[in-house]
């Protein structure tokens, strides 16, 4: 089951570098942000990969900004 490049939302502030927890699909999932940036709870996500029942996440902007500087 591929999670990589899906979105997920925070249950709590997420800061950068810390694990917190995302729902994604229904389920809630153990995350963490390796962005720079602080989330908010409710915030949608990016999730980058995953390590284990881990997923980690990032920012959906630097994301938008990557695709957009791709094409």
């Amino acid at each position: 089951d591929d999670v990589e490049g899906q979105t997920a939302v925070t249950n709590s502030v997420l800061k950068s570098g810390q694990l917190g927890e995302v729902e994604m699909r229904g389920s809630t999932w153990k995350a963490f942000n390796k962005s720079s940036q602080t989330f908010q709870r409710g915030e949608p996500v990016l999730v980058t990969g995953r390590k284990g029942l881990t997923l980690v996440v990032g920012s959906l902007l630097d994301a938008e900004k990557a695709n957009s500087v791709n094409r």
